[in-house]
């Protein structure tokens, strides 16, 4: 009653110490009908594990090397462990969910999947920000949000300098202030 309910904080604690057996939902049993889920980011994974659940076959077509999408390549390590992530991926592969990595889809392969599968998922993600079409923006060391994320969690030399500034309002304005803020250092601003 007194303050709310911090949503995001539960859901890391779940993921961080849910066991890895298939816990929750019991599967019901197969169907017989099939699904191919087009990208193995969150809502690919989070799709083929609840049609699993629903009793379909379900493989994952991931263009990338590894599934996860953003949170994999982008959202900061203090929102959800990288351990955490692996423990979740690790779970859904156990629930006999198939992930066909380094598989990207083409107009003829999806025509192929179409006719292999009884239905087809597409979550290829959105991972274009935009531009905000302002004088600078194409500047040296003038990044977008999700590049920004990438460079400061796949790139361990990444030095953006002691001053930045974040234009945005958003959460993802703020998971970079955050990063940036852990970059800079006590000298930074």
């Amino acid at each position: 009653y007194d303050y709310p309910v911090l949503m995001k904080e539960i859901e890391r604690f779940i993921a961080e110490y849910e066991p890895e057996e298939n816990t929750g939902l019991p599967a019901l049993p197969e169907n017989g009908k099939n699904v191919a889920v087009i990208g193995g980011g969150i809502s690919g994974l989070s799709c083929a594990w609840y049609l699993s659940r629903y009793g379909f076959a379900v493989d994952i077509y991931e263009s990338g090397e590894h599934p996860g999408g953003m949170v994999n390549s982008v959202v900061p390590s203090f929102r959800i462990t990288d351990a955490a992530l692996q423990k979740d991926i690790k779970r859904i592969k156990n629930a006999g969910i198939k992930i066909l990595a380094n598989t990207a889809i083409d107009k003829e392969r999806f025509e192929r999947i179409r006719k292999s599968y009884n239905y087809v998922y597409v979550a290829t993600g959105a991972t274009d920000t935009g531009k905000p079409d302002i004088d600078g923006e194409n500047a040296e060391n003038v990044y977008d949000s999700i590049q920004f994320l990438k460079e400061a969690k796949m790139n361990a030399d990444f030095a953006p300098g002691e001053n930045i500034a974040v234009l945005g309002s958003d959460w993802l304005a703020a998971d970079v202030a955050r990063t940036a803020i852990r970059l800079v250092g006590e000298d930074g601003y």
